[in-house]
């Protein structure tokens, strides 16, 4: 507590006080007690005010760095939750990147099929041209095939938006560490 306290009584005055919370506050209730200890607790007061340095802006900048805590349980119980945070985080962006793969793999899957429909319907227009067929008279195959491959490409889109998602999700949890 305070350097003038051993337990709650004043070494001057050897009267009990109340904790600084609840006696420095103009809420505190003020009982037979307080009113009893308020002489002894202005001379603590003036008596903490006279032992506490006065830290000028310039002096900040000099101040010796903060001790480094030594291991001992506190710091052992820190560092343990601090690891499963960190194996939670990992966990997460594996879980992340192998969405992101599965998706790729989809992706490459429909890139694949897309590439053999478009081929399919530029032999089927070569062939119609060869042979002198009206391309007019099968233009529903050919749009059909092209609304097929857009289609397509709506889906993947949708999956690059996932992609996206998923690399946001990935950077969230780098983030927690």
């Amino acid at each position: 507590m305070f350097p003038c306290l051993i337990s709650g009584i004043c070494l001057e005055a050897g009267v009990p006080l109340l904790p600084f919370e609840e006696a420095d506050t103009p809420e505190a209730p003020l009982t037979d007690k307080t009113m009893d200890n308020s002489d002894a607790r202005i001379r603590a007061r003036e008596m903490r005010a006279q032992r506490a340095p006065v830290v000028q802006p310039d002096d900040a900048a000099h101040d010796p760095a903060p001790p480094v805590p030594q291991p001992g349980p506190a710091t052992d119980t820190n560092l343990g939750i601090q690891f499963t945070q960190i194996q939670v985080a990992l966990t997460e962006i594996c879980r992340s990147m192998n969405d992101i793969q599965n998706t790729l793999v989809g992706v490459q899957h429909t890139q694949h099929d897309m590439q053999e429909e478009l081929l399919r319907v530029s032999l089927l227009v070569r062939g119609w041209q060869h042979d002198g067929v009206d391309i007019r008279s099968n233009q529903r195959t050919i749009n059909f095939a092209y609304d097929d491959v857009n289609r397509r490409m709506i889906h993947l889109g949708s999956r690059i938006d996932t992609i996206d998602g998923t690399v946001s999700r990935i950077a969230e949890a780098v983030d927690s560490l």
